[in-house]
């Protein structure tokens, strides 16, 4: 547990919460008085040589420039996970992403981040498991059998020929430390981790060149210009970042050990069985794809409530975004009704974020650092993607790949172990 920062959460309204996390004095300042060293021994003033420019002076000078950068250099390598963790911890209902309120730093007195969200808390009850409900049910095609027979085959010839070294297409998670020149963190007990896939891509050559070859345990301090701009955001100096490997979830194949523990299964048979809802489809539509939408449609209409109108125009934005990379999209937008199938689509999907939040809350349902690796396993293949309703949260910038905060990961992570543990209550009894 990190002693430096703190977390507190107070209600300001009607559905509304505040939480705030605060960071030290020491961390502050010891960040801002490292990059005050670092300018002065680059920096050509008049009158000085270079490296004997007055700290006081180049404080005078850069002191707000500084302030802004360190803003968000704690922000992503202290404050995201460290909120995501205690939200988790505290059990709070969250609906939506928590959104910065303000921000306020000084070096002299610590940091803190405000933010704010809302708590919509929709009307179930434990009743929910006594529903009736009947589970979508797989197409009787053979050749669906084989699909899944041809499948299996091919992950465990594919396992057979895993190595121990990273490669493309590997999700490998990474615990980061702020370090000098001599390897002294900068931030005394504080690091963090982030898990990173590494492309295929030309534009991903930085990752390609931090991560290829390198195996779990490995530990080693850089100057990597892809961990530069996590941290960084093309401020005007290099930090050095100590890099150890904790773990790696392999592309080379699918386990399908992390497949059975993920769903509790027992048997090659049932294992068989799970992945043909990923491989029969009904009007293009998968079997899992089916009995997720029909799990929270039943609870969806027997627990009615509202989804928040600013969520909605939010999710709205997001939805319009990701329609507009489509090559069809200026014959959707044209189409009469357009604008209101955007909103009703946003509904829904605000809507069960909200309503597989409380749920998560209300069971206490937690992900382990093994739920995610399980979880990541899912994102190996097409068609075992089919599983994933809470998708991993988007992770590339300018067109590459970049790191995601564990704790942000285990978060959404979460959300799926709960729709999981809902849809097993209610097969389980039809």
């Amino acid at each position: 547990m990190d002693e430096q920062l703190n977390f507190i959460v107070e209600q300001v309204g009607h559905n509304k919460s505040r939480a705030t996390v605060t960071i030290s004095q020491e961390y502050v300042e010891s960040l801002y008085n490292h990059i005050l060293r670092s300018k002065q021994s680059r920096v050509v003033t008049q009158g000085f040589m270079q490296g004997d420019t007055p700290l006081a002076y180049l404080e005078c000078t850069f002191k707000n420039n500084i302030i802004e950068h360190l803003k968000e250099l704690l922000f992503n390598h202290c404050v995201v996970n460290y909120l995501y963790q205690k939200l988790m911890e505290n059990h709070l209902h969250v609906s939506g992403e928590p959104t910065v309120h303000t921000i306020n730093l000084d070096p002299r007195s610590g940091a803190s981040y405000v933010f704010e969200f809302i708590q919509a808390v929709p009307p179930i009850e434990q009743d929910w498991r006594r529903l009736p409900f009947r589970a979508p049910t797989r197409k009787n095609y053979k050749d669906i059998d084989r699909q899944v027979e041809f499948f299996l085959e091919e992950e465990h010839k594919r396992q057979e020929a895993h190595t121990d070294t990273i490669m493309v297409g590997d999700w490998v998670l990474l615990e980061l430390q702020l370090v000098n020149s001599e390897g002294t963190p900068l931030l005394r007990g504080h690091a963090h981790e982030s898990w990173l896939k590494l492309g295929d891509e030309v534009i991903d050559q930085d990752a390609y060149a931090l991560l290829h070859e390198k195996k779990c345990g490995d530990k080693f301090v850089t100057t990597n210009d892809l961990l530069q701009e996590y941290v960084n955001n093309n401020f005007d100096i290099k930090y050095h970042i100590q890099v150890t490997i904790k773990e790696r979830v392999p592309f080379s194949h699918f386990s399908v050990d992390h497949f059975k523990k993920q769903f509790r299964l027992k048997s090659q048979r049932e294992t068989h069985n799970k992945l043909i809802e990923v491989f029969s489809y009904r009007n293009d539509v998968s079997q899992r794809r089916e009995t997720v939408e029909a799990t929270l449609k039943l609870l969806l209409a027997r627990y009615p409530f509202n989804a928040p109108e600013h969520l909605t125009k939010k999710q709205m934005q997001l939805l319009l975004k990701e329609m507009q990379s489509n090559p069809d999209y200026n014959v959707y937008r044209r189409q009469t009704d357009f604008k209101e199938k955007v909103r009703m689509l946003a509904q829904k999907l605000v809507k069960e974020q909200i309503l597989i939040n409380h749920l998560a809350v209300a069971e206490k349902t937690e992900a382990s650092n093994d739920d995610v690796v399980v979880y990541l396993n899912l994102t190996k293949r097409p068609r075992t993607k089919e599983f994933i309703h809470f998708d991993v949260p988007h992770f590339k910038a300018q067109g590459h790949e970049t790191p995601l905060p564990h704790e942000l990961v285990r978060y959404y992570c979460m959300h799926e172990k709960t729709l999981n543990s809902v849809i097993n209550n209610l097969t389980k009894r039809a």
